[in-house]
């Protein structure tokens, strides 16, 4: 797993593969690995890049949590490009990996091939809206994991939490390691709350966006969910919309065959229909 350092701070990330190059974010709380299914499926089709997001497995935690924006995170997958010396790619975000992709591709939209969001975490637009409800439902989670991490400790933040992210008894199906990571991860997490927060994107910057896009939705997820993905596929001009059967947010890892098979459509069809 390559590393390099920069101005102190370590940036990690994953790569396999051969052919054209595609990188894919993975959601808070989760590493680059969170990919590994969907990477398995693509075989060598293609060079891929993961990367372990400011925070996240063996990237550095971001020095100031109040100052870590997705402006921060789009800054830190540019270097691995520029690092692996990549000049275009095909992007994929999911969750807050999706906040991040969105950001990326407005910041650098020469680089970017094509798009997938899948469920991307794009609570500005909520507030934006005004969809209260939806921001509230979102709220309330969070909400949740800083009051189960003051009142009963960090463990219970993350059971609360990623039980409700994946399925119940998530939690207590994991390892005693994996349970460590999440744990160690807990101000990470917390500045990831602050980077949804403060995320500055709207809805006037995503119509800008031209690449070919595919959102995806699982059919078993949250209301908040359901809505900023609506929202990014109403809003992108030409935006392809998947709503997946059986799935919930978690998709990249309960259905990483149907994920590949999605990404591979999305990335090769414009390719054969120029």
């Amino acid at each position: 797993m390559p590393t390099f350092e920069e101005k102190g701070l370590t940036i990690s990330y994953g790569e396999a593969g051969e052919g054209p190059d595609l990188v894919l974010l993975h959601a808070a709380g989760s590493t680059g690995a969170q990919w590994r299914g969907v990477i398995s499926e693509l075989g060598d089709r293609y060079h891929t890049l993961t990367p372990d997001l400011w925070g996240h497995g063996k990237t550095s935690f971001w020095p100031d949590p109040e100052t870590l924006l997705h402006d921060r995170q789009a800054e830190l997958v540019k270097r691995i490009l520029d690092k692996e010396g990549i000049g275009t790619f095909d992007l994929v975000g999911h969750s807050y990996g999706g906040g991040t992709a969105i950001r990326f591709v407005l910041e650098y939209p020469e680089m970017v091939r094509s798009i997938v969001l899948i469920e991307p975490m794009v609570a500005c637009f909520l507030r934006e809206l005004g969809e209260t409800e939806a921001l509230s439902e979102l709220e309330v989670i969070q909400d949740n994991f800083r009051i189960q991490l003051s009142a009963k400790g960090p463990e219970a933040a993350w059971r609360e939490f990623l039980d409700f992210r994946n399925k119940p008894g998530t939690w207590a199906g994991y390892e005693e390691k994996t349970r460590k990571n999440f744990i160690l991860r807990t101000p990470a997490q917390l500045a990831n709350f602050n980077a949804n927060s403060k995320n500055r994107t709207k809805l006037s910057d995503i119509v800008k966006i031209k690449q070919p896009t595919l959102v995806i939705r699982g059919v078993e997820t949250s209301l908040y969910d359901i809505r900023m993905s609506e929202i990014v596929a109403e809003n992108i001009s030409g935006a392809r919309f998947l709503i997946l059967q059986g799935a919930g947010h978690m998709s990249p890892l309960t259905h990483p065959a149907r994920i590949a098979e999605e990404i591979v459509s999305h990335i090769e069809t414009p390719k054969i229909s120029a």
